[in-house]
């Protein structure tokens, strides 16, 4: 079933969209699944090399001297990143919950 079937369906019978969507994600679970778990590795490969971290500060710091170049007080643009950072813990905390609780 390609994306325009499904977006027909759901546009069809709104009501039964909840069923249909959950149908469509089971169907292809195994797959993303298997996707998320070799990104996860490639991920896990990425953090043993210092490069990443080195490449990370220097992102941190040009995004910092960005928003201040374009008006932020260095206290906004602070809370900026850190927000950035929190939203982006919190997303890798739950796909680490989902890896796991597959795995288990």
């Amino acid at each position: 079933m390609n994306l325009n079937a499904i977006l027909d369906l759901l546009l069809d019978d709104p009501a039964n969209s909840k069923t249909t969507i959950s149908s469509v994600f089971e169907q292809y679970k195994p797959m993303i699944y298997a996707i998320c778990g070799e990104l996860f590795g490639m991920y896990k490969d990425l953090v043993s090399n210092d490069d990443y971290y080195n490449t990370m500060a220097l992102y941190d710091k040009k995004m910092l001297d960005a928003l201040m170049n374009v008006g932020f007080s260095r206290d906004e643009a602070m809370d900026i990143i850190i927000v950035e950072k929190r939203s982006l813990q919190s997303q890798a905390k739950r796909l680490n919950a989902s890896e796991n609780r597959r795995n288990a």
